[in-house]
């Protein structure tokens, strides 16, 4: 896959579930700092706000979290894959292209402010079971977002959405 593939892990519920899936959308809510590309012009701006904000936060916290948002905001771009592996409602990883530039809303009803727009294959939606357990694990990182880095499981990947 030449595109890079990103993975979301958002609230295992089934309001999210809905809202990515049938909204066509996937989204960060771990905290609203306003629109990022406006206000942050690096991931370190942005790390320094959050540890100006919660000063009781280890740094070792605040890396991760300062990552995933300048990421969704800066590095995800249209035409990458997205995949949103749905592991308590249907089990199943949905496969899909980026096809929005990043927006902040901070009117969302949900706590999703930082939203893309995507593109849900239906017919791509592969069951987790499809996957072996070694693939598996390069998509078992526990972060809200993150660059697919597994080539086991891009192999599998690209296998299954090629035969589909």
């Amino acid at each position: 896959m030449r595109e890079p593939v990103w993975c979301v892990f958002p609230a295992p519920d089934i309001t999210t579930y809905k809202f990515f899936l049938d909204k066509g959308v996937i989204g960060v809510g771990i905290t609203d700092f306003g629109d990022i590309r406006k206000l942050y012009p690096d991931r370190e701006s942005l790390k320094q706000e959050w540890m100006r904000r919660y000063p009781d936060m280890k740094p070792k916290s605040i890396d991760p979290l300062s990552s995933i948002v300048y990421r969704f905001a800066n590095e995800v771009h249209i035409g990458d894959w997205v995949l949103y592996p749905s592991t308590k409602i249907d089990r199943k990883v949905h496969v899909g292209r980026v096809t929005g530039d990043y927006r902040y809303n901070p009117k969302q009803s949900l706590h999703y402010v930082y939203l893309r727009t995507v593109q849900w294959d239906r017919s791509k939606s592969l069951p987790r079971e499809s996957f072996s357990k070694e693939a598996l694990r390069g998509i078992s990182v526990n972060l809200a977002l993150f660059q697919v880095r597994s080539l086991v499981f891009l192999a599998e990947l690209e296998a299954k959405i090629t035969q589909r």
